[in-house]
């Protein structure tokens, strides 16, 4: 970026059903408004399966994201040029639009594979972790998916016994060791909120000066 220092990068990580996007939203709130910030979640870069591809395939691994696609986003970002973000469909599958995004102070992704990426990491500012009992982010994965995807109850019960659970402690669980920041979301906590935003905060004012 000519004369500009590049935007702040803060990845949120947790397993599925943890509050991330709940989470992210809140503290962005709470960070000043005269920073101009942008949330990204990995939920939109799902690799497009066709019907017949779709029984057995594990949506559940760092495999089924479309890896390239957002390396490509977020470095167009950092140096401060738009990037296209695909909207996936969780019902069909596959992408449906495409939104193009503009650089901002703040850049947020969050996801479930979020700290997978050795790219990715190295380019973070901050990680942050969000750590949630196994029974309450199974209660809120089913609760979401019925209203949200309508996904019948037992398909995601056999999902969660099947490939949700394990890919947890194979692939999110190890990097809570590994953050800046962790914090328990079993419910909303301001302390949890003010704590993340303040930090981001005063990270954003050190990038400009």
């Amino acid at each position: 970026m000519d004369n500009k220092k590049q935007p702040l990068f803060v990845i949120i990580c947790g397993g599925s059903g943890s509050g991330k996007t709940t989470f992210t939203n809140l503290v962005l709130k709470n960070i000043n408004n005269k920073f101009t910030s942008q949330l990204i979640s990995l939920d939109n870069f799902y690799i497009p399966v066709p019907d017949e591809k779709l029984p057995g395939y594990n949506f559940d691994s760092p495999n089924a994201l479309n890896w390239d696609m957002i390396v490509n986003a977020i470095n167009d970002l950092m140096n401060g040029d738009s990037t296209k973000i695909p909207n996936y469909d969780f019902t069909t599958h596959n992408y449906t639009s495409y939104n193009t995004v503009n650089p901002t102070d703040l850049i947020v992704i969050e996801g479930i594979f979020s700290l997978q990426n050795e790219m990715l990491k190295k380019l973070a500012n901050l990680t942050v972790y969000l750590d949630v009992p196994d029974d309450e982010r199974f209660i809120r994965r089913l609760s979401r998916d019925i209203k949200e995807r309508n996904k019948p109850a037992q398909e995601n019960i056999d999902q969660w016994r099947n490939t949700v659970i394990q890919a947890h402690y194979l692939y999110v669980d190890p990097f809570k060791k590994q953050v800046d920041m962790i914090f328990p979301w079993t419910k909303i906590s301001e302390t949890a909120i003010d704590a993340c935003a303040g930090a981001i905060t005063k990270l954003l004012e050190k990038n400009i000066k």
